[in-house]
């Protein structure tokens, strides 16, 4: 927090409206690093002009065929109006003004973004949005930055799990994003005058300065996939991939040639073949930290079950594929498709992955991999995610963000509290908030965070001692709640959250 007191000091020592030399002066002179903090927060005030903000909700599915179905902009269950496809939204940019500290930063793109914490809070202000600094103006950037992510915290009752899951799996060894807190408000004329839109989580972008400041170089090809558990094999033409994974970065032929060699050895090369070549091909120790970070946990919202959620590196000049953790939002047993509290917390390590996973699959099954996941997994629970320090970690966050859900329409003092600690204290008979997100299938709740440490620490210590096997996952969301429909068919995405009109500020 002390960070975020001083740069706020820093920048607010100026006049508001200097524009964009002490823009540049003051902050990008200090670089990300100087911004992210797990305890820090900021404020930022998006004011947008109404046209602007119309284009913005003008989003429409990637897949035009789609549109009108059920859950693809179609009428959802019982009448109730439908949502915007899974995974496949085409938002639209828009232009704001940005204050950032309360001083004038300027003008930016900015587009809403998201899959179901999109569709949960798609009628409130509390929407999450991808900010673009140098679209508008080249070279632009914000602490060094091009751009940045405020993630809405829609599937998170404590709004804390993404950036407790990108500490550990920082922690961890992994390439993962830095994080920080704001206080977000929106003015749109005529409608919204300095709204309070709520608390977010700040996420850093994977981008080619990410690569750059992780791997020392932005070369390579760098891959978003989609449903995509085990990275199939889909014949040697780039063509049949570039749907599936997404590339974010130039794809360059020996780089895409070289990703389709290792899925025709992941997918059709006998056993001694794969064990024997795939290390030339892999960090096959990177993965198994990522593949373990994911299960300890328990993200089932990820390669692990639904098969996106993550990035994939490709380096140049033959360097070895790297996995990076992204959308940490429902960690911690938050994805109720992928089994209830008790289940999540008593997820299998062996087995954390639903079957046909070929890439986790044929890793495991590689002479000394198991034993060195079981000593990763270890290392995990004793130093990184153990109950104290998790505990610790939980009680510095809530110091700072507390103040901050006060006037937070989706997140009431009871409701907070429930979700951290399993008991609701408070007064919540004069509270008009409606908090988000809205219950799993079956009317599952999202497990408690302090309770749900310690019983995932218990729960592996059993595995790692041969006491248990633990709960092997499967997709148990129903129509209506995001995932498939009747015959494979679409779902309708989660119910609509729909808020109180948000406070002036």
């Amino acid at each position: 927090m002390g960070r975020a007191i001083g740069l706020a000091a820093l920048l607010l020592s100026g006049a508001v409206g200097q524009g964009a030399a002490t823009r540049d002066q003051d902050a990008n002179a200090l670089g990300p690093e100087a911004f992210f903090g797990l305890t820090n927060l900021y404020e930022f005030h998006l004011k947008i002009e109404p046209d602007q903000w119309a284009r913005m909700e003008t989003y429409a599915p990637a897949n035009p065929s789609a549109e009108g179905r059920p859950g693809f902009g179609g009428p959802g269950p019982g009448g109730r109006p439908g949502g915007p496809p899974m995974m496949d939204i085409n938002f639209q940019e828009g232009r704001a003004t940005l204050e950032f500290q309360g001083r004038l930063w300027g003008d930016i793109q900015v587009r809403f973004k998201g899959n179901s914490s999109f569709n949960a809070a798609r009628h409130s202000l509390k929407r999450s949005f991808k900010l673009d600094f140098n679209d508008l103006e080249d070279g632009a950037t914000f602490f060094g930055m091009t751009k940045l992510n405020l993630n809405n915290n829609a599937m998170d009752p404590v709004q804390m799990r993404e950036a407790l899951a990108y500490e550990v799996a920082r922690q961890a060894g992994l390439p993962a994003s830095r994080t920080a807190f704001a206080k977000v408000f929106i003015t749109v004329p005529g409608r919204h005058n300095r709204h309070y839109a709520g608390l977010y989580t700040v996420v850093e972008q994977v981008d080619e300065r990410f690569l750059k400041s992780r791997f020392a170089t932005k070369q390579g090809l760098l891959l978003k996939p989609e449903r995509t558990q085990g990275l199939p094999y889909l014949g040697d033409d780039w063509q049949a991939y570039t749907n599936r994974l997404e590339p974010k970065t130039k794809v360059k032929a020996a780089e895409a040639e070289r990703f389709i060699k290792f899925a025709r050895l992941l997918n059709q090369a006998a056993e001694d073949a794969f064990h024997a070549q795939a290390a030339g091909y892999m960090d096959v120790e990177e993965f198994l930290r990522f593949l373990a970070v994911q299960t300890v946990l328990a993200n089932l919202d990820s390669p692990l079950l639904t098969g996106h959620n993550y990035y994939l590196y490709v380096p140049p000049l033959g360097g070895k594929m790297v996995w990076i953790p992204w959308d940490l939002n429902e960690t911690f047993g938050g994805f109720m498709g992928g089994g209830d509290a008790t289940q999540q917390a008593d997820l299998s390590i062996d087995r954390s992955f639903a079957p046909g996973n070929r890439l986790a699959e044929r890793v495991l099954a590689m002479p000394g991999a198991k034993k060195k996941y079981h000593e990763i997994m270890r290392g995990l629970i004793t130093t990184n995610f153990t109950t104290a320090r998790m505990t610790a970690l939980i009680e510095a966050i809530s110091a700072v963000i507390v103040p901050a859900l006060k006037e937070d329409l989706t997140v009431s003092p009871a409701y907070f509290q429930k979700g951290l600690s399993g008991d609701s204290t408070g007064k919540t008979e004069t509270d008009v908030r409606q908090p988000f997100p809205p219950p799993g299938p079956g009317g599952r709740q999202r497990p408690a965070l302090k309770p749900f440490v310690t019983n995932r620490v218990e729960s592996i210590e059993k595995q790692l001692a041969g006491q248990s096997t633990g709960y092997e996952p499967q997709m148990t969301r129903p129509p209506g709640m995001g995932g498939p429909g009747p015959a494979g068919g679409p779902g309708f995405g989660p119910r609509p959250f729909f808020p109180q009109p948000p406070r002036e500020r």
